[in-house]
């Protein structure tokens, strides 16, 4: 969905400016997020990026987050509410009470390097599910010359 969008909107961007070329310079990776724990660690390593790279004390403070919505209630229209969220607490008040002590403790350094490692090993984070077996990277290797077929192909006569 990412690559989807932001090859849309970089289109609709040079065509607006009338230019062409891409406008980000790499790829956008992504991990799949296998448990409700590492759905959280990920939603708090995300609303404090930009604390951790010092564009603003506190993640309230930074406009292009969901945290002024979901730990002080500000409403905005673009945010939908993911169950979990709503599993905090049963009235509004207390669900943005639940998701600031989400962020009383800094956040561990086991996390940030969970985080980091499924990214650039491009793997999943949390538990192993069974759908999302590892693969090797890359395309297979081509049979070398007098190799036999494996036991499950079959040999097509023409």
């Amino acid at each position: 969905m990412m690559q989807w969008a932001a090859s849309r909107y970089t289109i609709a961007f040079n065509d607006e400016q009338v230019r062409s070329g891409t406008l980000w310079e790499g790829r956008f990776f992504s991990s799949a997020i296998t448990s409700e724990r590492y759905l959280v660690v990920c939603q708090r390593y995300i609303e404090l990026n930009p604390v951790r790279a010092g564009m603003v004390a506190s993640p309230a403070e930074f406009g292009w987050s969901s945290y002024a919505h979901n730990a002080l209630g500000i409403g905005d229209r673009l945010i939908t509410e993911h169950d979990l969220y709503r599993r905090l607490g049963p009235t509004p008040a207390e669900r943005c009470r639940a998701y600031r002590a989400l962020f009383d403790p800094a956040m561990p350094e086991a996390d940030l390097a969970a985080i980091r490692a499924a990214l650039n090993g491009r793997r999943w984070l949390g538990d192993a599910p069974a759908d999302l077996a590892p693969t090797k990277r890359g395309r297979p290797k081509k049979a070398a010359p007098g190799d036999s077929p494996a036991k499950d192909q079959r040999e097509i006569q023409l």
